[in-house]
């Protein structure tokens, strides 16, 4: 079983029996009940770090449903294959070449002698930045809800924005904290942090380590820092222009308040799915560029979704070597190989194609307006869960189309594809040059 094959595999294993869990009794409030369809659904989201949701997971889940959706939401996150091998170190194992092929998988661009020594890092890394974020959501909730309480919620949500998934133990998300300063840093901190990939947050802590270092950044981190901060403060600045006087948005709150909230909504994009704003009273505008943001998504080897930062920024570089007529595509002083560029274009299309698929296919099955189900399609395949508020009036075989919509998109629509192909092709040389008119 190839690499990529048995990560599909494990993904939907995981599906599988959180679909089971979900529809037992206990798990739900008593007097309601769970279809095996909503049950799938949740458990998909929740293992795919979506957050888009059928059911209200305060109002219709259980103390012990949301145990097991929190529960789903972090093996989904760490990735089933890199939980599996981390336990392996922890408990003192080692990790053999298929166990670092599959790491490796999940984490690309890791040579096979880093990959055990990277894994030993990824628990104390993700469980220090959710310790620490369950602290300061603590200490913000705790005075208002009772300790015991708050301590809860704020577990629930640092581990949900952390992980990138977005779902809340309140109806409303956190609109109730739309200009809580601390709750809002707290979560965009978090949200950025397990946004920005392994790779990138090893390479800066390995930075800040060295006292003596005097170089630049890999290619790979200075292409992950400056496209997201580009495109967290480009978001901001044109949620804010859209919206500003939107009496049923930031029209309604405090300059300080309304700066916030658009900060964090464009955060947000990154594949988190939280929402300090109602999204349905958003303009079509900003449904707009949320769309493109959400596309984008996080780093590679991230708990975020989407073509990610890398791929888009490759894209824009090669699109300005062209128009620029420069020979190479450059990232801070190194040239990116022709195979990257490729791989990045190949990425692209098939996310496209799998939107305008899936958007037909809802279009086909449901009688609502086609910006609804083109910002549902984007925000599952991106594994985003942010929503119009459609979400939970779908039938049952357009909630089925969304979950394949949000497996595909979280294990990468190449690496779906890649392990249904069980032969790949080899050709022993390169076949003579062809001319294509292209514009």
């Amino acid at each position: 079983m190839s690499p990529s094959r048995a990560l599909v595999l494990s993904f939907l294993l995981l599906i599988l029996v959180g679909t089971a869990v979900l529809s037992f009794p206990v798990c739900s409030v008593p007097g309601r009940q769970t279809s095996m369809v909503d049950a799938f659904f949740m458990a998909t989201s929740a293992v795919c770090v979506t957050g888009l949701a059928t059911l209200d997971t305060g109002q219709h889940f259980s103390r012990t449903g949301q145990v097991a959706i929190l529960i789903l939401i972090q093996l989904g996150g760490l990735g089933i294959l890199l939980f599996s091998s981390s336990l392996v170190l922890v408990f003192g194992g080692r990790l053999g070449l298929r166990g670092r092929l599959l790491v490796k998988e999940h984490l690309p661009g890791l040579s096979l002698a880093g990959v055990a020594r990277l894994t030993r890092h990824v628990l104390s890394y993700i469980f220090g930045f959710e310790a620490l974020g369950a602290a300061l959501l603590w200490l913000a909730w705790g005075p208002r809800l009772g300790w015991a309480e708050g301590l809860y919620h704020a577990v629930f949500h640092s581990v949900s924005a952390f992980c990138n998934a977005g779902f809340s133990t309140w109806s409303t998300g956190l609109v109730g904290s739309c200009e809580d300063l601390l709750v809002n840093l707290v979560v965009m901190g978090l949200i950025t942090v397990g946004g920005i990939g392994f790779l990138a947050a090893s390479e800066l802590r390995g930075r800040l380590l060295d006292r003596d270092w005097r170089g630049r950044l890999s290619p790979h981190t200075r292409a992950v820092l400056v496209t997201s901060l580009t495109l967290v403060l480009g978001g901001a600045l044109a949620i804010a222009f859209f919206e500003w006087d939107n009496p049923r948005t930031l029209g309604a709150l405090s300059g300080t308040g309304r700066i916030l909230a658009s900060l964090f909504q464009s955060v947000t994009c990154r594949t988190a799915g939280f929402n300090t704003l109602d999204i349905s009273a958003l303009r079509d505008e900003t449904h707009q560029l949320m769309m493109i943001l959400m596309f984008v998504g996080g780093a590679p080897g991230s708990t975020a979704g989407g073509i990610k930062v890398t791929t888009f920024a490759i894209l824009m570089l090669a699109t300005w070597a062209q128009l620029t007529g420069a020979p190479d595509v450059e990232i801070s002083g190194r040239r990116i190989a022709s195979r990257r560029i490729l791989q990045a274009l190949a990425l692209t299309v098939v996310a496209l194609l799998s939107v305008l698929v899936c958007t037909t296919l809802l279009n086909v099955l449901e009688s609502k307006p086609y910006d609804a189900l083109l910002f549902e399609t984007v925000s599952a395949l991106g594994t985003v869960g942010l929503s119009t508020g459609i979400t939970p009036s779908l039938g049952p075989a357009s909630k089925i189309l969304l979950c394949v919509a949000m497996f595909a998109g979280r294990v990468g629509p190449l690496t779906l594809a890649s392990s249904l192909v069980f032969r790949t092709s080899r050709t022993s040389g390169r076949r003579p040059e062809g001319e294509v008119v292209l514009g």
